[in-house]
């Protein structure tokens, strides 16, 4: 390699940004309507519910035409043709002619969702978190989640609603919880999708099982890497795909592979086959084509990023002498114990000292979400103060009075049916009602 190595970081930084305001804010040049978008069928979680995106992830029309063509139809004459799989097959190629230009690096380059959890896990990083790494032993019950959530949620549940046995909003199953549709809609202003519908049982489960990811997203983001992009569908989907594409990442195994796994403690996906000194192994389901492994492999021509025949970039040590003092030693801490980084010298930095922590909880208005906050802290353990931080979500949003909220309504809209002139009493007595609530509070 002659002259300055090829920053491929920082390439992909920009395109990451580039990607980000064209999934998300791109329909204000293309267009609002779906024959506007650049696609409907998009490898990326490029979210339909925000209405400025420049495209549609592929996951919405699979779902809707599993439910509304195969289902509603099958229910209807109790047959199945090849007609009704016409569009779903039209979908798929939109799908692949996309695919077969990036393959998987839509994951690593292109998701808002993926480039929005680096940025956040950046931030932690900013405020001196104490990141954490997926233990060793859950790795392979994690990775069969999101083979999980694409069966049921992106195949069976919309299938099941259009058949009719399950109410109308498993048709969507997946598009009510995934992350991306408050995420993004939330980027553009939007703050309609953070209303929690409770229509009925379905509603409200598929609603705050959605509260929940995104929680587990923003939270779980700042202290570890890619924590959603792990249980995924879509990287499930695209993995279904991905020996078709041309792109792919490959290895020439070196006698030192192994033994620095400065490649592994790079992935923000944490595989552990990419250190592997057997070829076969390194582009796993989970790869994400991001290149960090490349650039963080010490010897040359060990890793390569090829489209087909022709290598684009591959690993050398002129690339690995180029990454930052700040990066390296970042990468040294990351490393499992007893490789990369043991004995190297480098030190986590302090975190934040205890009295910053009872100024912050002093000026947190709600004493419940302060005690939280307290209870999560004096954990000292990500884990366990994640694990405390959803089961508050799971008490909120299953508490008593939303459910009192759900029957009142539904009580009143029977009294309205029944006796129509109540309605104008009804909304005075609530004002009336809310008014002497909020003189109590303040006396």
């Amino acid at each position: 390699m002659t002259g300055r190595p090829f920053p491929l970081s920082r390439l992909r930084a920009w395109v990451q940004v580039a990607m980000f305001l064209v999934t998300v804010y791109g329909g204000v040049v293309v267009g609002p309507y779906a024959a506007d978008k650049l696609s409907t069928a998009l490898p990326a979680l490029s979210c339909t519910y925000d209405r400025q995106n420049g495209g549609w992830c592929v996951l919405r029309p699979f779902q809707h035409q599993t439910s509304h063509q195969i289902g509603a139809t099958v229910a209807r004459t109790g047959n199945v043709t090849w007609e009704l799989l016409k569009p779903l097959g039209i979908t798929l190629l939109a799908f692949f002619a996309w695919f077969v230009v990036l393959n998987k690096a839509f994951c690593g380059w292109v998701c808002p969702l993926g480039s929005a959890q680096e940025w956040l896990y950046a931030l932690g990083r900013r405020l001196r978190l104490v990141t954490r790494g997926l233990p060793a032993g859950w790795m392979g019950r994690v990775r069969a989640i999101k083979w999980f959530i694409l069966l049921v949620f992106v195949f069976v549940l919309p299938l099941a609603g259009g058949l009719g046995w399950l109410p109308g909003a498993a048709s969507e199953a997946w598009c009510r919880v995934c992350p991306s549709r408050l995420l993004t809609t939330l980027a553009t202003g939007n703050t309609e999708e953070m209303a929690l519908m409770i229509g009925d049982g379905w509603d409200a489960a598929l609603g705050a099982l959605g509260y929940l990811l995104f929680g587990f997203l923003v939270t779980a983001a700042c202290v570890m890497r890619q924590p959603f992009c792990r249980i995924c569908p879509l990287l499930a989907w695209n993995a279904l795909f991905k020996r078709l594409a041309p792109l792919r990442l490959t290895k020439n195994p070196h006698p030192r592979c192994g033994q620095c796994r400065s490649c592994h403690a790079a992935c923000p996906m944490e595989i552990p086959e990419v250190a592997s000194p057997k070829a076969g192994e390194v582009f796993q389901d989970d790869c994400t084509l991001c290149g960090r492994c490349i650039e963080f492999c010490p010897q040359e021509d060990v890793l390569r990023l090829k489209l087909g025949p022709v290598t684009l970039i591959h690993s050398h040590p002129e690339r690995f002498r180029a990454i930052s003092r700040k990066e390296l030693g970042v990468l040294l801490l990351r490393a499992p114990a007893g490789h990369a980084g043991e004995g190297c010298g480098v030190r986590g930095r302090r975190g934040w000292p205890p009295w910053l922590l009872g100024l912050t909880l002093g000026l947190v208005p709600c004493p419940t979400l302060a005690g939280l906050l307290a209870a999560c802290a004096m954990s000292g353990d990500v884990g366990e103060g994640l694990l405390h931080g959803l089961l508050f979500g799971v008490g909120a949003t299953l508490a008593p009075m939303v459910l009192v909220v759900g029957v009142v309504g539904r009580a009143g809209g029977a009294l309205r049916e029944i006796f129509p002139t109540l309605a104008p009493w009804l909304r005075r007595g609530a004002g009336v009602a809310l008014i002497a609530l909020a003189f109590a509070q303040v006396a």
